[in-house]
């Protein structure tokens, strides 16, 4: 199973948004895909949600896209460049499936804090306010989105605990 690696870069900074973008475009499959298969109603509710703000997320970076277009000579020097989303097997069979959910739940949590520090960073190099409006609207998201997948990883240790061999992965 690959696992989200962070890159260290010197992009332009256009690129680094549509990596951004790619991302987060990827993500919002991914979350459909996770609230189809899992039986828990809040998990599944909570991907569904994740998917929506994911393809809103994409909007905005194709909206700093345009706002920076100026900016081509910018480079985005950040240390952390979100990189591959993590695998899950495609085969899950019904014992393992809560075991599967708080293993993507667990493993998404660090792909929204990939992501959010991505944010941060960008943050502190977008030369207008406008673009960094939309940024400080995304970093927010993507904190929302943090605290969102720790409670939910919570709540289900909490109800499946004991079913969990994952939690020390």
């Amino acid at each position: 199973m690959d696992t989200l690696k962070p890159e260290s870069s010197d992009l332009p900074i256009l690129e680094a948004l549509k990596k951004a973008r790619d991302i987060e475009n990827k993500l919002s499959t991914r979350y459909i895909q996770y609230a189809e298969f899992t039986d828990n109603e809040v998990a599944s509710s909570l991907f569904t949600h994740l998917a929506s703000e994911c393809r809103k997320h994409s909007c905005m970076l194709d909206e700093l896209s345009g706002l920076l277009g100026n900016a081509v000579n910018l480079n985005y020097r950040g240390d952390l460049m979100p990189g591959r989303l993590p695998e899950i097997g495609s085969v899950i069979d019904q014992p393992t499936a809560i075991e599967t959910t708080y293993k993507i739940v667990k493993e998404h949590t660090a792909v929204e804090e990939s992501v959010l520090q991505f944010y941060i960073d960008l943050s502190r190099v977008v030369p207008n306010d406008e673009a960094y409006g939309i940024l400080r609207r995304l970093i927010e998201d993507e904190r929302s989105h943090h605290e969102m997948l720790d409670k939910l990883m919570s709540d289900l240790m909490e109800l499946y605990g004991e079913q969990l061999t994952l939690d020390s992965d």
